[in-house]
């Protein structure tokens, strides 16, 4: 057992980041919970009595970096951040260089939302959950006396509400055209916001096949359909590609790369490009590769880095 430290948690008010600040605190630790309002209430949201991560009802949130240095400027001491992310660090004791690896839970790994993350951050950081299941952490909670708290439906939500409009700027929410790859318009949208790269459902066109949309077109308010072979993707562009290691991988690395949190993995290759970004080559097509999302790379269960995906192949 290492010597008892001050420990700031990350508090959101759900079961994991409670368990996480008690797992620590069972531990000897000295505990400081921690929260941040993201929501500045410069517009109204609509509030729908969902649990939210962002709403302005329930606006904590945890950030690796801002919410660290203004604690500090508050004059808050601390040793290391922990919060209930199921994650894992591996610490190499002689080089001090860590490696982030997968929560021991498959089914709520979060591990994806960490790729960025960098040495100075993983050392600091404790995730207390990551070697366990959630089904052991709600028993943990409801034996601790935080039964009410395990009851609680999870926080899956951006906002308290299902409408994400507010959150953009009113070009985003225009009307305008859906058209097909040859630019043959058929119908009209609500605003770009409301639509993702390989929807389906609610498109409202009448069509002989099966459409999806295929591409958002921010410069001209289009959303672009077509048939799902054409959603297809052998591979993409990353931009912004930060490496757990601070060093980038040799040309050819093969890995598992996931295009989002849900994604199931892809093997694939990694190669520099010229202008600082990398390409992405999958072992086969994937459906649905969205621009501005993150992927995130892996070598078993260990991450390797991760960046946002630009133009697709």
């Amino acid at each position: 057992m290492t010597s008892p430290i001050t420990i700031a948690v990350g508090l959101s008010g759900g079961v994991d980041s409670t368990m996480a600040a008690w797992l620590l605190q069972q531990q000897g630790h000295t505990i400081i919970g921690l929260t941040m309002q993201m929501w500045d209430g410069a517009g109204p949201l609509p509030g729908e009595g969902r649990s939210g991560c962002y709403g302005p009802g329930e606006a904590q949130r945890l950030k690796f970096g801002y919410l660290l240095d203004r604690a500090r400027e508050l004059g808050v001491a601390f040793d290391a951040f922990a919060t209930g992310h199921y994650a894992r660090v591996a610490r190499d004791e002689a080089s001090g260089r860590c490696r982030l690896l997968r929560g021991a839970d498959p089914k709520k790994d979060q591990s994806y939302f960490l790729a960025r993350l960098t040495q100075d951050q993983l050392r600091q950081v404790r995730f207390p959950l990551g070697g366990l299941h959630k089904a052991d952490v709600l028993q943990l909670a409801r034996n601790a006396g935080f039964g009410d708290i395990a009851g609680r439906a999870e926080s899956q939500d951006f906002i308290e509400s299902e409408d994400y409009a507010p959150l953009f700027p009113a070009a985003d929410r225009q009307p305008g055209s859906i058209v097909d790859t040859a630019g043959r318009v058929l119908g009209q949208h609500r605003g770009i916001v409301h639509y993702t790269v390989g929807q389906r459902a609610g498109l409202g066109v009448a069509a002989a096949e099966r459409l999806y949309v295929k591409e958002l077109r921010p410069d001209t308010n289009t959303v672009v359909l077509s048939r799902r072979a054409e959603v297809l993707s052998a591979g993409c562009r990353i931009t912004e590609a930060s490496w757990i290691s601070g060093t980038p991988p040799t040309d050819g690395t093969a890995c598992v790369v996931r295009l989002r949190y849900r994604h199931a993995g892809v093997p694939a290759t990694l190669h520099p490009l010229p202008d600082g970004a990398w390409r992405a080559d999958f072992a086969e097509p994937q459906f649905a590769v969205t621009p501005g999302q993150a992927a995130v790379f892996y070598a078993g269960d260990e991450v390797l880095g991760g960046g946002w995906i630009g133009k697709t192949t």
